[in-house]
């Protein structure tokens, strides 16, 4: 998750950017390239590639080495696991106040962290073909699951959860593109690259943005180039059902034997906000329309997807409440304004603009990450009767803007920030606020009420970043995160963060 707008922004899709990336082989589709003949020799096709001896492929094999340390004046969370913290943002930090007893993480000043875990490195092909180019690309990093059985590994909890750290390597991007296809696995359609402030946490900042960006999503992509500096794509995607149950059938420890409620008591409510009856029915369908001119780059993306609960899961509490095979889904969107514009010498304004409703795999608004009291899904939804759920979704917006100026041509710093707000949605009103269910307080079951879903976020980062020459990096920054929830609950942490980046 730790990457840097500028410098890696640019690496991300194979040493080029986001919309060279975009359109990878459509210069060969449209040119008509002819078939590869005589094998070839010496330097590749693209910078920093070399001819596969005996064939017309270019390859190119690089990466990145990095190692991220940050000091949080606050703690972002009651979670000690090894990395835990790693992946945090302005949604998921410990929250306390209106009912809210998370102490504990908001207690945990001064906590320093270090990993070198968002390393990485890829491997580029690039083929000439009679239907344009071919290329393929592969990114594998170590910010898996923390490798328990690797030398050293401490146990999750322990004080030493930073140290001598083990991290599994994970496939982050695999794709291939021929002419104006793209298929494999790589940031969403949705997310626009350039418009990142050029921080060194880019997609942790609130606006409405972070979460897609940071995700890789199987797709299947077309993409049409327009005149005068303009292009059209439209992609489907792996969309990820997310959501949370309230029970509004049946309530308190007292009338919990009562006719038609199937648990003996509270506690058996175990998983009642059940996250893996959230399926896929349709894909995503995405839209971005785009153009790049001197002054810099504007884009349009929207997303049209579906959230969708399903009883397919005889062990699921929840299930005993709903018809089997019954389900509810809700057609969600979200759309985003974004781009930069440049102004004096190299310094630029980046600006996202994003609203929606549902669709929670495209806002981290509602991508159901929040850690610290804090939650919001793509469906609240409430059972109602034996075998009837209500499901509503909720409204979203977010808005992020960065400066970035160059010093000398080596120094640079950037200023950013950013909100995100979200509605309470209308199905919370048939949740049960009783004592001892899940609507009530956080300390029911350890599910949230409805006043706990997210309301507020916001986000600032202000840095000084040294590139002494193209493939090395060095920054030092300070992030401030607050987060409000619609009890009135709220946490706030404040990060120095310090990296270190080398390309090969």
């Amino acid at each position: 998750m730790k990457k840097t707008g500028s410098y890696l922004s640019a690496t991300a899709l194979g040493s080029i950017t986001a919309v060279a990336a975009l359109l990878i082989g459509l210069s060969g589709a449209h040119a008509q390239a002819p078939a590869p003949t005589t094998p070839l020799s010496g330097a590749g096709s693209f910078p920093g590639s070399f001819i596969v001896p005996g064939t017309n492929t270019s390859l190119h094999v690089g990466g990145t080495i990095e190692l991220d340390t940050w000091f949080d004046t606050n703690g972002f969370s009651t979670s000690t696991s090894p990395g835990a913290d790693a992946h945090l943002d302005a949604h998921s930090m410990a929250i306390q106040g209106a009912g809210i007893t998370n102490g504990a993480g908001q207690s945990n000043h001064g906590t320093w962290y270090w990993t070198s875990q968002f390393s990485k490195f890829n491997f580029e092909t690039r083929t000439p073909t009679p239907y344009g180019e071919l290329k393929t690309y592969i990114e594998v990093d170590f910010d898996g699951s923390a490798c328990a059985a690797c030398s050293g590994q401490p146990s999750a909890g322990t004080t030493t959860a930073n140290f001598n750290q083990g991290y599994l390597a994970r496939v982050k991007q695999a794709y291939g593109t021929l002419g104006p296809f793209l298929m494999g696995q790589t940031s969403s359609l949705y997310a626009d690259l350039d418009a990142w402030p050029d921080t060194l946490d880019a997609p942790a900042e609130a606006g409405d943005f972070m979460g897609v960006t940071d995700y890789r999503i199987p797709q299947i992509r077309y993409t049409y180039l327009l005149p005068q500096g303009w292009t059209a794509a439209g992609s489907v995607e792996m969309m990820q059902s997310a959501g949370i149950i309230d029970n509004a059938y049946g309530s308190t420890a007292a009338t919990a034997a009562g006719p038609g409620f199937p648990f003996a008591s509270p506690a058996a409510l175990g998983n009642y906000n059940d996250f893996y009856n959230y399926t896929e029915k349709l894909p995503a369908f995405v839209g971005n329309i785009r153009t790049d001119q001197p002054w810099g780059h504007a884009a349009f993306h929207v997303v049209v997807a579906q959230e969708e609960f399903r009883n397919f899961s005889a062990s699921a509490p929840v299930n005993a409440l709903i018809t089997p095979g019954s389900y509810q889904d809700r057609m969600g969107f979200q759309s985003n304004f974004s781009g930069h514009f440049n102004t004096i010498g190299r310094d630029k304004i980046t600006w996202m603009l994003g609203w929606g409703l549902g669709a929670a795999q495209y806002s981290e608004a509602l991508n159901g990450a929040q850690q610290g009291g804090g939650y919001q899904e793509g469906l609240v939804c409430a059972v109602v009767t034996a075998s009837k759920l209500t499901c509503s979704q909720a409204w979203v917006e977010g808005a992020n803007a960065s400066y970035t100026h160059y010093w000398t041509d080596t120094w640079r710093s950037t200023v950013s920030g950013g909100f995100d707000h979200a509605s309470l949605p209308n199905g919370t009103s048939q949740w049960v606020a009783a004592a001892g269910n899940v609507g009530s307080t956080a300390a029911a079951a350890g599910f949230p009420g409805a006043s706990e879903l997210d309301h507020y976020t916001y986000s600032t980062a202000i840095n000084l970043l040294w590139q002494p020459v193209p493939a090395a990096q060095f920054g030092i920054e300070n992030d401030w995160y607050h987060h409000t929830v619609w009890s009135g609950a709220h946490g706030t942490d404040d990060r120095i963060h310090f990296q270190a980046l080398f390309k090969f």
